[in-house]
């Protein structure tokens, strides 16, 4: 009864609000897939690796700019009183709002303008002819980063549309028309300087909204109590998770930053669009992440060690089939599945199966992470995921220096099947679970 009941807390989640925000994340995914896709055939191949370095850069610096503000945000506004803070801790939320705010807007804002700088520099030694390119995508970087933030404080309100809707629904809907005007009114050499500015103003837009909508999800007692900082606890919780954050969007995102500093801008293009596929192999794991932490926690700590053995049991299964009906369409049919960017991004192939492998091994490990940071190994785990980054990159460099895109590929995927494997392999060695899809064919409570 207690494998069964267990099986319903987590399906019940998935169908609760957990589901709705699943739902929001499936959503997500088809609107940023569909839109890279439409890019791709809009824009020209140089302008469209361009804008692959350009969102890639931007995306990784939004996490470095965002000093794990998120994750203690919403460790901290719950433990001020959530939903219902009175007296002292209204007054902490309140300032632990502020605080994260005004942190990550003053340094996103600073890295954007070194951005805009080093380009204009660059240009200036005749180094970087597409410079405006580079100025107009560091203006998306303090929206970007503000909107996570914005996002983990309503999440921490129950408000989960406004914490996933307006950057990754509204705004990825709103920028498919706006590049679809400028690749068909505008002169090729403006197309995509004028798309990126036009999505960062929109994209101010948006976290502008998003602020208001967190004004009304929070509750009046916050706004109403003067602000009180404890920025020495803000700062070491925000530190704890910030560099697992860093390390995991480095694996996701450094592959076509690093491919763009060595290949031509028609070539970038052509890996971007296959690292858009392959990405989705492993997007069931990501979702399914968000929704079983809790359970982990849960049933971990209250020693239902079995329990929890038959619920990661289900979920490896949840994970593991639709990613391997995804890999199958990889492996099996590249060219038909790059042709939905256009017939020239059939020639990443290749690199779409190498990619593909890697996205397998890590559905098929299961939600390993989730583990070890919900079991008190956060700490093995980040350590795993910063030293394999940097040696991913040190070798991806090398490789793609000697062997354009596909050594790219091959860094990429070797970096992210070594860490998952060294992560399962801890989780075997320090917890009783096995989280992977072989955990499946262990008994319960082994």
């Amino acid at each position: 009864m207690n494998g069964e009941s267990s099986h319903r807390r987590l399906l019940a989640r998935f169908a609760g609000r957990a589901g709705y925000a699943l739902g929001l994340r499936v959503l997500w995914a088809l609107i940023s897939f569909g839109g890279a896709a439409l890019l791709a055939r809009w824009f020209s191949a140089e302008d469209f690796g361009h804008y692959g370095s350009v969102i890639s850069l931007i995306t990784f610096l939004s996490v470095v700019c965002g000093l794990g503000a998120p994750n203690a945000l919403i460790r901290l506004l719950a433990e001020f009183g959530g939903d219902h803070p009175e007296g002292e801790k209204a007054a902490l939320a309140h300032g632990a709002i502020r605080a994260t705010h005004a942190a990550v807007l003053a340094v996103s804002t600073g890295v954007a303008l070194l951005i805009a700088a080093g380009a204009i520099g660059l240009h200036l030694a005749h180094r970087l002819p597409e410079w405006l390119v580079y100025v107009a995508g560091a203006a998306l970087l303090p929206a970007f980063t503000v909107t996570d933030v914005q996002a983990a404080a309503a999440r921490s309100y129950g408000r989960v549309f406004a914490a996933l809707a307006p950057k990754d629904i509204l705004w990825r809907l709103l920028i498919i028309p706006l590049a679809w005007w400028a690749a068909t009114s505008l002169p090729q050499t403006m197309q995509l300087i004028v798309f990126l500015a036009l999505a960062a103003v929109s994209l101010t837009a948006f976290a502008i909204a998003q602020a208001w909508a967190l004004r009304r999800a929070a509750p009046k007692a916050v706004w109403a109590a003067t602000p009180v900082y404890r920025l020495h606890e803000l700062r070491r919780i925000s530190t704890s998770t910030w560099i697992t954050q860093v390390a995991s969007s480095g694996f996701r995102t450094l592959d076509v930053v690093i491919a763009g500093l060595f290949l031509p801008p028609h070539q970038v293009g052509l890996y971007f669009a296959a690292t858009r596929v392959a990405g989705l192999i492993s997007f069931v794991l990501i979702s399914t992440n968000l929704i079983l932490g809790p359970e982990v926690a849960k049933l971990h700590h209250s020693g239902s060690h079995a329990q929890l053995t038959r619920t990661l049991k289900l979920a490896s299964l949840i994970v593991f089939l639709p990613s391997f009906v995804g890999f199958l369409g990889c492996v099996t049919f590249p060219d038909q599945i790059l042709g939905l960017f256009g017939k020239r991004y059939a020639g990443a192939h290749v690199e779409l199966i190498i990619l593909a492998i890697g996205q397998m091994m890590n559905a098929a490990t299961g939600c390993v992470g989730v583990v070890l940071m919900m079991t008190g190994l956060e700490r093995k785990n980040a350590e795993i995921l910063v030293t394999t980054s940097i040696a991913t990159i040190a070798v991806m460099a090398g490789l793609t220096y000697a062997f354009g895109s596909v050594g790219t590929a091959i860094a990429a995927s070797g970096g992210l099947t070594a860490t998952t494997v060294r992560l399962w392999l801890v989780a075997r060695r320090h917890t009783a679970y096995d989280p992977s899809i072989l955990g499946l064919f262990r008994r319960s409570g082994a």
